[in-house]
């Protein structure tokens, strides 16, 4: 499969290499499954929703969220799945907890990577703001 083709997750809460295993055994593996590209950060800003984190990104917000960039070797399967686990239903936007969409990633190169990633599908009226950007870090401080 030549590499333009490829289709890549960018995950920053609790899909995270450091978190997944306290999530269930076979997100787990579905996880462990997909090639780890690298480290990667998406123009926006993380909130601490309580249990899980929420993502609002685009390309005017000055601040970075950190997270892992993989590729998925069987998307459309893949992706099946995290829709359920991330409250994403496809064609029912408004019914969906967060929203599936395609955003560029910056890798630690400089050099960027359109992924898939699940961003927060409501205001953040209660959330509290993670100033760094790094959900893993951030609950380490907690």
């Amino acid at each position: 499969m030549s590499e333009h083709l490829s289709e890549y997750l960018f995950v920053c809460g609790t899909l995270r290499s450091e978190m997944v295993p306290k999530i269930s055994a076979e997100l787990t593996a579905l996880m462990q499954g997909l090639r780890f590209v690298n480290t990667g950060t998406v123009r926006g800003q993380l909130y601490d929703l309580g249990a899980y984190p929420g993502a609002i990104v685009g390309e005017n917000f000055e601040t970075n969220i950190i997270g892992e960039i993989y590729e998925l070797s069987e998307p459309r399967k893949v992706l099946e799945l995290l829709d359920v686990y991330e409250g994403f239903i496809p064609g029912e936007l408004e019914a969906s907890l967060f929203a599936r969409i395609q955003t560029p990633a910056t890798l630690p190169d400089g050099s960027q990577l359109i992924c898939w990633m699940y961003a927060y599908n409501d205001w953040v009226a209660t959330g509290r703001l993670i100033e760094s950007g790094d959900y893993v870090e951030y609950l380490k401080t907690r």
